[in-house]
């Protein structure tokens, strides 16, 4: 249904630029950067190559400065209707990808969007997203800004295949509850946009905010694939995908204690044993306490609980948590204005395999009761201009 993505956004950008004099009124620009100071330590010697270097103690060891977001975006209104916007990652590296023949080639320059849509107001209850948008896949955790992210959760970081996609949205809104139903392009690669996607999302709102829990369910299947001989294309299996999500963000206090919660869990079709499934599931909780004052500190607390599957057996358990201190010099409580905002924190996880899988499985010859832990400290700041 989508297998002209690339020239379907092509076209909405024509579409945006050929408006350009009407949009100008209400073109609103943002660029959010966040850059961190890492300095990373790991047991896993299976992450080397990933500019870890082994001390003397076998533990491994990385520092780096890292930009963690640059994201420019932007918002404005063609009519009473319609509005678009869009979010380009400035920090994607561009690339002309030959590796299955040269049919298909690609340059990855559209693929940098995280956003790049359009809304139309049909009428009151109704609104038609479409474009390149975000799903609303993932819960209350996929919702955050990028630049707000320290880790994401085991289940929040298998969303690639369902978070920003090309598609169409239809969403009814009506009493602080929002009801979204959304179609968008398969997975990409070799089988390009095969067997198209769908999710259902619903959002809600209770005593003005304090309350906002949101559900959603998103799928894919990739139809079997047959070998293309010549083509360059090879035989692959049928793949399902599923991501449930189920969650609340609670706003206390006037906003001053911010809670979220959620429950993750995505489910694929096992690519090695028919009949099989993978799976990964996530619950965390997050709380956030906004102290006021000349000087404005913000403490983050953060923690997981997550299990991996392979082939229908148990893989690992994973704890993680994360404590940050934000801190915002300029803050003004009359603008809430947050920016610059510095930050400090520590993050660890800790993975403990509990292994029923079998050898041929991914990463089946870890042993069961092996542990891998993981920390980091990071500091650094965050501008929005």
């Amino acid at each position: 249904m989508f297998g002209k993505s690339s020239l379907f956004v092509t076209l909405l950008i024509s579409l945006m630029a050929s408006t350009a004099s009407f949009a100008a009124a209400t073109f609103t620009p943002n660029v959010a950067l966040r850059t961190d100071y890492q300095i990373n330590k790991s047991d896993d010697n299976t992450v080397r190559s990933d500019g870890y270097r082994m001390k003397e103690n076998k533990e491994l060891e990385s520092k780096n400065f890292k930009v963690h977001t640059a994201i420019f975006n932007a918002e404005g209104s063609l009519e009473e209707k319609m509005r678009y916007y869009f979010a380009w990652n400035l920090a994607t590296i561009y690339e002309i990808s030959t590796a299955a023949g040269p049919n298909l080639q690609k340059l990855n320059f559209l693929d940098s969007f995280y956003e790049l849509a359009g809304e139309y107001k049909i009428v009151e209850p109704l609104t038609l997203k479409f474009g390149k948008y975000f799903t609303l896949a993932g819960g209350i955790e996929g919702s955050q800004k990028y630049e707000d992210f320290y880790f994401t959760t085991l289940a929040g970081s298998g969303l690639g295949s369902v978070d920003y996609k090309v598609g169409a949205a239809l969403a009814y809104a009506i009493a602080d509850q929002t009801f979204t139903a959304a179609l968008f392009e398969g997975d990409k690669g070799i089988a390009n946009q095969d067997g198209p996607g769908m999710g259902v999302v619903w959002s809600g709102s209770f005593l003005d905010g304090m309350i906002a829990p949101m559900a959603s369910y998103h799928y894919l299947k990739t139809p079997k694939q047959v070998d293309g001989g010549l083509s360059g294309l090879v035989a692959a299996p049928e793949k399902k995908k599923s991501y449930w999500a189920i969650g609340s963000a609670f706003n206390l206090f006037d906003k001053q204690l911010i809670v979220n919660a959620d429950f993750l869990k995505n489910v694929y079709k096992s690519e090695t044993t028919e009949n099989k499934k993978d799976s990964d599931q996530s619950y965390y909780i997050e709380m956030k306490y906004n102290h006021g004052g000349s000087y404005f500190v913000r403490p983050v607390a953060k923690y997981e609980i997550s299990k991996s599957k392979l082939e229908d057996a148990n893989n690992f358990n994973r704890n993680a948590y994360a404590i940050i201190l934000e801190f915002f010099p300029r803050f003004k409580a009359a603008d809430k204005k947050e920016t610059p905002r510095f930050h400090i924190g520590y993050i660890s996880s800790t993975d403990k395999y509990k292994r029923d899988v079998p050898a041929t499985a991914t990463n089946g010859d870890i042993a069961n009761g092996k542990k891998i832990e993981t920390s980091q400290w990071l500091a650094g700041f965050t501008l929005n201009i």
